[in-house]
């Protein structure tokens, strides 16, 4: 934890907390509102909750008072922020939460909003109609210069079922940090049994939730087996408390069926007619749902290892690497009499990007740049995939909102990326864990493999 920041925040936190700052400048309701991601839940179920702002300009840092109905309502301890940045809440346990971020770094700048502050997500405990209320926002620029809005903005939503055997979120929380997947544990073969294991820093707090098919969530002890009789999504937090301001890290990750010994689809590491020649790596061990993809895309020659024995999977792709499997697995070729200044004519993906760019699958980030070695999020990878099809004249339908309404984090994708994601997810290339599509995160080396081998045996033939 960087303690310099945490300091920033804490005094960020005091000064919107106090009544009595001068230089507070009061604005009328403004554009706020609250909305849902669904009017009528089950108990147990879940229900996020969206901070949309309209026009709000010269933003540093926030903090935003939420009031709800904690008799039938219970805060998860998970908020998804719309901006890049460290974010803490307090929770007084009586319907009040307290949510406070901050950009930090000299480097950031004040920005505009319009869209999504923060998602909060919460469970249904108890039957009946509970009610969100936005209270109050204050935002403060670069300078710590704050402005107070009173917006008022209200939604609710309607509970139903019954209350029982509902998995608690724990509201005492110690310190610190956050856990660090290691994977699914599958041994040297796949068999109807699995576990999971983690690691976090000495004094974290973890709690793990396991769910099948919808069923609500579950506690999961860490290195329990799981029976693979169903799709499983596993959830890990792991929380801090500071000074009355809590913290939280979550990490998601699906648990698959393995394939029936007796399935007739093609599998490159199974059957009889295995071909010796299939090329694997020796880290791909807790990676059972890409190992099929990256060792196929591997003998294909589309994907390349990072030594002759490893690929990991689990490190994060770049932008340029993204683009060279892409006009591979395509087969894309094109005249490169052109590219971005900041893409050297002597790496390896020189041609590769030259190529994209003068078929338009991409059009770099402005200024005749590229980034290309700048991480790459799972929607600009999804949306590069949808020029890509299109280009490639391949007929792919559309999708609608509704494709994304199973996804508790659809408001967290950017109004560019709605239509590629959409018709990604209407035609099964791409389908998240289950409860999620993380649009926001970074994607992995084995995400990207999978993503590719999905397109390529659906529309290229297997």
């Amino acid at each position: 934890m960087n303690y310099r920041m945490l300091a920033r925040i804490c005094v960020l936190f005091l000064i919107f907390s106090c009544l009595t700052i001068p230089d507070i400048a009061f604005a009328d309701s403004g554009g706020f509102s609250l909305t849902s991601s669904g009017q009528k839940v089950d108990v147990g179920s879940e229900v996020n909750i969206s901070v949309q702002a309209s026009h709000l300009q010269g933003v540093y840092g926030f903090e935003l008072k939420l009031e709800y109905d904690e008799d039938k309502l219970q805060f998860v301890d998970e908020i998804q922020y719309g901006l890049d940045g460290i974010g803490f809440y307090k929770n007084d346990n009586k319907g009040t939460l307290t949510i406070v971020f901050s950009q930090l770094g000299n480097d950031k700048q004040e920005v505009d909003i319009d869209g999504t502050i923060c998602t909060l997500t919460f469970r249904a405990v108890a039957k009946g109609n509970a009610e969100f209320i936005l209270k109050s926002v204050i935002t403060s620029d670069k300078n710590l210069n704050t402005t107070e809005f009173s917006p008022d903005a209200r939604t609710s939503i309607s509970i139903t079922g019954k209350s029982g055997n509902i998995p608690l979120v724990p509201i005492d929380m110690s310190p610190p940090s956050a856990p660090v997947v290691k994977g699914v544990e599958n041994g040297k073969t796949y068999t109807e049994n699995v576990s999971a294991t983690w690691t976090e820093e000495e004094g974290t707090t973890t709690t793990a939730t396991l769910s099948r098919d919808g069923e609500n969530p579950q506690e999961y002890k860490k290195g329990t087996p799981i029976s693979l009789n169903g799709d499983y999504v596993l959830v890990v937090t792991a929380k801090k408390t500071s000074n009355g301001l809590t913290a939280s890290t979550t990490v998601r990750f699906r648990i698959d069926i393995p394939q029936d010994e007796d399935d007739d689809s093609e599998d490159i590491d199974e059957g009889e007619d295995k071909d010796d020649t299939v090329k694997t790596f020796t880290d791909l061990d807790g990676y059972r749902w890409a190992e099929k993809a990256i060792q196929f895309l591997a003998s294909e020659g589309i994907v390349k290892g990072t030594s002759e024995t490893t690929f990991s999977p689990g490190n994060n792709i770049i932008r340029a690497d993204f683009i060279v499997l892409i006009v591979r697995a395509f087969g894309f070729t094109a005249d490169v009499d052109d590219n971005f200044s900041d893409v050297d004519p002597s790496a390896y993906y020189y041609e590769a990007v030259g190529i994209a760019k003068k078929l338009g699958i991409t059009n770099g980030v402005g200024n005749n740049k590229f980034n290309p070695k700048e991480k790459i999020s799972r929607q600009d990878m999804m949306v590069l995939l949808y020029r890509a099809l299109k280009i490639a004249g391949i007929d792919i339908h559309a999708g609608s909102g509704s494709d994304l309404d199973r996804f508790s984090d659809k408001a967290n994708i950017a109004p560019y990326a709605v239509e590629a994601i959409q018709a990604l997810v209407a035609n099964g290339i791409v389908r998240g864990d289950g409860t999620s599509i993380n649009p926001l995160g970074n994607a992995t080396r084995a995400e990207a493999a999978v993503l590719i081998y999905t397109t390529y045996i659906k529309y290229f033939g297997s």
